[in-house]
């Protein structure tokens, strides 16, 4: 509910009951790339960023202020941790990549970690997105955001650090 710097809008986050829900087909079940900017109001507890109710995609900010993506994998869930917290106040640009493999996390336009994620298959189903909020499958926001979200950018294959929009 506001403009940037650049002029690019973005929206704010009470942190205890909004969300913003995308249906229909949304969290893509194999090879995606999601990317955000976010700006933290608020420490202390668990936030979802990004949520997706079959666990395709998850984006974290944790009680310490790092960041968590998390993605369902062959075996159960594979996830990258920062070891640097997000700057409260501060816009940060935030990427998490799956490309069949592997599970990577950009903060900033900056490589932070990867973890090898094999498909698990079978998430070609219940495939909404909640943005500002974790998903407790399905379609049950939980652990909401307190801050601003914007330039939100869904892809359907996993982009180059070239193309990332965070670089």
């Amino acid at each position: 509910s506001g403009r940037d710097e650049d002029g690019k809008g973005y929206y704010t986050f009470n942190g205890s009951n909004d969300y913003i829900l995308i249906e229909g087909g949304t969290a893509f079940p194999g090879s995606a790339t999601y990317e955000l900017k976010v700006r933290p109001a608020e420490f202390g507890r668990e936030m979802g960023l990004i949520g997706s109710g079959m666990g395709q995609m998850n984006i974290d900010l944790l009680k310490d202020g790092t960041l968590r993506v998390s993605r369902k994998a062959k075996g159960g869930v594979a996830e990258v941790v920062s070891k640097d917290k997000l700057p409260m106040g501060v816009w940060s640009r935030v990427a998490a990549v799956y490309d069949l493999k592997n599970l990577s996390l950009y903060i900033n336009g900056c490589f932070v970690g990867s973890v090898v994620a094999e498909d698990a298959g079978g998430m070609d189903f219940f495939s909404e997105v909640i943005i500002g909020s974790q998903d407790k499958h399905p379609w049950t926001p939980v652990g909401h955001f307190k801050g601003d979200i914007g330039h939100v950018r869904m892809t359907g294959r996993n982009l180059s650090e070239e193309e990332l929009q965070c670089n």
